[in-house]
């Protein structure tokens, strides 16, 4: 089986270390393709994000990231209807900080 993964982190949260987290506790599941996003939250301020509370970084260059992911690991970035409805064979997405407004 192969599982394809967008790691969406930022300079607190890096997508280095979600994608290590993925490979360390998703290794069984067999190959993992995981692509990697940074945005520059902290340095650049969060906010609302295509209907997105708190949200860092630009819709589109998630969209194109994830045209073929079956999952997405965030911590800031928008994920927006548009990015689920142009993300064909995404099965969900993980939001790693606690809290509803950092999903559309």
């Amino acid at each position: 089986m192969s599982l394809t993964i967008l790691c969406a982190g930022d300079a607190f949260i890096t997508a280095h270390e979600l994608a290590d987290q993925c490979r360390r506790q998703l290794a069984d599941l067999g190959e993992l393709n995981i692509r990697t996003h940074s945005s520059n939250w902290p340095d650049e301020p969060f906010g609302d994000v295509g209907g997105v509370r708190e949200a860092a970084g630009d819709p589109s260059e998630i969209s194109s990231l994830a045209t073929d992911a079956d999952v997405i690991v965030t911590h800031l970035a928008p994920i927006t209807p548009g990015v689920i409805g142009e993300s064909p064979t995404l099965r969900g997405t993980v939001p790693t900080p606690v809290g509803p407004a950092t999903l559309a």
